[in-house]
């Protein structure tokens, strides 16, 4: 083939392990694709899980580069498209891996760089909250934080006699707002958000003392 758009290209059979018929490796941009042809559901890709699949491409936002925050640009798009089926009620907790598109064969094998594993985190507790608990779960997330954040500025820090417990609350304040800025890239887990629900939970008592 003269066409400058294939140089580089090989095409090569190969036989694979449970496949109906002969298959071709395609090499192409430092990858290899192997496809095959059946009779009933046309040309089937050989995906990195050993299966024969349809070669799946999925719509996806731009809104972020996807380069931003070490790639997370790239995942954060792709969880855009799954918003609007949330806006209600989630997927459910921990669930995450399920509805993301893993099998999108197209953005692993270019945007991805080809890597095997699969994405089970949305890396930004808002995406997470709002995909596995719904649009409604996410607002009322944030609105529980901004009236906590309120109440200790308005109430909890002023009527505090003992400076120590008003330095307590200074330190709450700022640590909470602290996390909930790095949940903008960073997912829930069970490491921080244990500590982060027990010192919003002091913070409540100590107002009441």
């Amino acid at each position: 083939v003269s066409d400058p758009r294939f140089e580089g290209v090989q095409v090569a059979p190969v036989m694979v392990e449970g496949a109906p018929e002969t298959c071709m490796k395609v090499s192409a941009d430092g990858r290899e694709l192997v496809f095959v042809k059946t009779q009933d559901q046309g040309c089937l890709y050989y995906n990195k899980a050993g299966r024969f699949v349809k070669f799946k491409k999925y719509d996806r936002s731009s809104l972020f580069p996807d380069g931003l925050f070490s790639d997370r640009g790239m995942l954060w798009n792709n969880c855009i498209r799954l918003l609007p089926d949330s806006l209600l009620l989630g997927s459910g907790a921990g669930t995450f891996a399920y509805v993301y598109p893993n099998d999108d064969d197209y953005y692993r094998l270019y945007d991805d760089g080809g890597i095997s594993f699969f994405d089970v985190k949305a890396h930004s507790i808002y995406f997470q909250q709002f995909i596995e608990n719904g649009g409604i779960a996410l607002v009322c997330f944030i609105a529980f934080y901004i009236l906590f954040a309120v109440g200790i500025l308005t109430k909890g820090i002023p009527s505090a006699k003992d400076p120590f417990m008003k330095a307590i609350l200074w330190g709450i304040l700022s640590g909470s707002l602290c996390y909930m800025l790095c949940g903008l890239t960073v997912d829930s887990n069970v490491t921080t958000a244990p500590v982060f629900w027990t010192l919003l939970g002091l913070a409540h008592a100590m107002q009441k003392m």
